[in-house]
């Protein structure tokens, strides 16, 4: 691994060749036990670095927007594979690698692939045993990005994100301060079937008793629901686990 993370450090190497190293690194990561064995060994502080790099601004190292939207896309997809395990997590928080992601959500300065990866990882981070690794703060940048967004698949990897924080109270309150049940109240009516879709688990993820949590004079869930047109709440079971965590393909940064 350590050719690997060598390669996306040295200044002198191809954006293209950079994002081939990513891919082989997003792959290796797939595995459990390399994926913890790279966080032992101060990979996630590496990737770190570089993505910090990678990012607009004096030291970008002279790369073109679309190289190192390139290289980050890349980048982030690794990071959203070793995000998978608690040991990681503890390490990604450790070197300020929260603060580079947040980043990513950007959209004046990111492409959609990297702001989609950055969901994603998010979407891991949050399906972790630690509380406060999201943090109200971050909390709101994926709710600005899920307000601003055009794009369906990010859209739906915030709200995975808020799914599995879900059985969180403190959470809950926090996303109802920021705004963000309006916005998934105003996404039941999204012209994609799919979104629509994870706007409604996203709300019976959020639900206590079939009310919104923490909105004061709002109507019972399943009343909203058939206001959107959108059918009965079901049951379903609060708390647990993270309901999803997504693993990211070698060629899952493709541009």
């Amino acid at each position: 691994m350590s050719p690997l993370l060598r390669l996306l450090h040295d200044h002198d190497i191809a954006p293209r060749l950079k994002k081939y190293a990513a891919g082989a690194l997003c792959a290796l990561a797939l595995c459990a036990d390399v994926a913890i064995m790279m966080g032992k060994a101060g990979g996630i502080t590496e990737l770190v670095q570089v993505l910090d790099v990678t990012h607009p601004g004096p030291g970008s190292r002279g790369l073109s927007q679309t190289d190192a939207s390139m290289v980050r896309a890349a980048i982030v997809s690794v990071l959203c594979n070793l995000a998978l395990y608690e040991e990681n997590r503890e390490y990604l928080v450790a070197v300020g690698g929260i603060e580079k992601l947040v980043l990513c959500l950007d959209a004046d300065s990111n492409s959609l692939i990297v702001q989609q990866a950055a969901a994603m990882t998010f979407a891991n981070l949050a399906g972790g045993k630690k509380a406060g690794v999201i943090s109200d703060s971050t909390l709101r940048h994926l709710v600005a990005l899920l307000d601003s967004s055009s794009h369906g698949p990010v859209k739906m990897d915030v709200m995975q994100c808020i799914i599995n924080l879900a059985s969180s109270d403190e959470t809950k309150v926090a996303l109802a301060v920021c705004g963000g049940i309006d916005v998934i109240l105003r996404l039941l009516d999204s012209a994609d079937a799919k979104v629509q879709g994870a706007a409604e688990d996203t709300l019976k993820a959020l639900a206590i008793d079939d009310n919104i949590y923490c909105v004061t004079g709002r109507v019972p869930l399943d009343i909203l629901l058939q206001q959107h047109n959108r059918p009965a709440l079901s049951s379903f079971q609060l708390g647990g686990e993270a309901s999803s965590l997504y693993t990211m393909a070698e060629d899952a940064h493709e541009a």
